[in-house]
């Protein structure tokens, strides 16, 4: 068995909302131990120092903090509350998330791609700092006498302290010793500061926002997340439509907040100085970047708004949604309902997106299930929250559904028609063939057309006229 080294005797317990990284580097400062002694110890491998963002054999510390019953047991959970992922986490599958922490579990990187995981995108463009907020260090220092780095300061955009609402102080990039831990408990004038005016402050706070309120949910499915941006950027007066966004739309959404940033040279937001991000976001299959989600539901927020005074944030549950997590943090009002709202609206979004997804020939099978017992179109589009028009559309476009609702919209006529026939016999069983014409003619004729076999066989046998003829006995 493995002996433990004699300057790692003491494991210390994470605090508060403390990263992964801060936890490993106040142990190995705490013992004063190399980098790299301390990455074996508790990571399994070397170079654990070298991803402050992401940290890779957490299998490994969990074991040494005790297992599934310590205090970093690994999961989702862990991810989301610890490390720069817990922003990322609810843009991605169920299946990405599992192979996302089974990669982390790792000592070594699998297939885990910069593409799934959406942190970086190369540290010039990102501006992968570590970030510390000078009060909550005050507050740290009074009450532990140590600072640590949280986890929700390293989530990408957040450059206001979501406690505080003031500037993040950062380490520069030069400032960080990629082979080293390094601790937050430093001197502060290692640290550098935003050169923020009141507006461009402003426009931070609103994407801090944005982003905490990503984070607190377990999952955001893309069409219910697309659904609630279209909505209030019509709301908002910066599109028009709610389906379509034009490209002038789409240069007065990137001026709203992120050509500012960008102008700014705020770290994190050097990707957005093409507008053409709003496009390809609004119109994207799949995963697009979370803080061009967070800028998109930033840019719609009112002038006159402001974060509510509690920290208790309304929740609307609905049963499209896994559940929240509880950061204790103040949230943009009314989002939650929004969202609500437009996951039930978001069959639509599905079967009409804008860009290349409207040129399918093949209706979606939710609109098959919708029209297989022949409802009304109305009673369709009340059931997948569309409008009569929108199912009269892939009517045409769609031969085979209409072919599909045709048919069972037949069959319920001829079944209703039958039953109707049948009841009229069993309450004249003496009726000849005329009398069930005369008293059911719609469904005669209707079986007549669409079931000819179904209704001979519904009706009283023919009688031979020479079994009514009259004979004389001639004898």
């Amino acid at each position: 068995m493995e002996e433990q080294p004699a300057f790692l005797a003491d494991l210390l317990p994470p605090l508060s909302g403390e990263s992964i990284y801060s936890v490993c580097a106040r142990v190995g400062s705490s013992a004063r131990a190399p980098a790299r002694a301390t990455s074996l110890w508790l990571l399994g491998h070397p170079a654990g120092a070298a991803r402050h963002e992401l940290t890779f054999g957490l299998r490994h510390l969990e074991k040494r903090y005790g297992g599934t019953q310590g205090p970093l047991p690994l999961g989702q959970d862990l991810v989301r509350r610890r490390t720069a992922l817990g922003a990322v986490f609810p843009f991605l599958s169920p299946d990405t998330r599992r192979e996302v922490v089974e990669s982390l579990g790792e000592p070594v990187a699998t297939r885990l791609t910069r593409q799934k995981l959406g942190v970086r995108g190369g540290r010039e463009s990102l501006g992968l700092v570590l970030r510390r907020c000078p009060l909550c260090e005050a507050k740290d220092i009074a009450e532990l006498n140590l600072t640590y780095w949280r986890s929700v300061h390293q989530f990408a955009g957040v450059w206001v302290c979501p406690w505080h609402l003031c500037p993040l102080v950062y380490l520069p990039e030069r400032g960080l010793k990629i082979q080293e831990w390094n601790v937050a408990h430093r001197s502060s004038s290692e640290f550098q500061t935003l050169s923020l005016d009141s507006t461009t402050q402003e426009l931070l706070t609103r994407v801090m926002s944005c982003v905490i309120w990503c984070a607190s949910h377990v999952s955001l499915g893309h069409s219910a997340l697309i659904g609630l941006v279209r909505a209030r950027l019509q709301a908002s007066g910066l599109s028009c439509q709610e389906a379509v966004t034009t490209s002038a739309e789409c240069k007065d959404i990137h001026e709203a907040i992120a050509a500012k940033l960008a102008r700014h040279d705020t770290p994190h937001f050097r990707q957005f100085c093409d507008e053409d991000w709003v496009r390809k976001t609004l119109t994207a299959r799949g995963f697009s970047h979370p803080l061009r989600w967070a800028v998109l539901i930033a840019s719609t927020l009112p002038e006159a708004w402001h974060l509510p005074a509690s920290t208790a944030s309304h929740r609307v549950h609905d049963g499209g949604f896994s559940g929240h997590i509880d950061l204790g943090l103040a949230l943009p009002d009314d989002l939650e309902a929004e969202l609500v709202l437009a996951w039930r609206k978001s069959p639509q979004l599905q079967l009409f997106k804008e860009g290349t997804q409207l040129r399918a020939r093949h209706a979606p099978t939710s609109l098959y299930d919708a029209l297989s017992k022949g409802a009304p179109l109305a009673d369709a589009a009340s059931q997948l929250g569309l409008d009569v028009m929108r199912i009269k559309h892939w009517l045409r476009k769609d031969p085979d559904l209409a072919r599909h609702w045709r048919a069972r919209k037949t069959s319920a006529w001829v079944a209703e028609a039958r039953l109707s026939i049948e009841r009229f016999l069993s309450e004249h069983p003496d009726a000849h063939r005329t009398a069930v014409l005369y008293a059911c003619t719609g469904a005669h004729r209707l079986l007549e057309r669409y079931a000819p076999e179904v209704l001979q066989s519904l009706l009283p046998p023919v009688q031979s006229k020479y079994s009514r003829q009259v004979t004389l006995p001639f004898e």
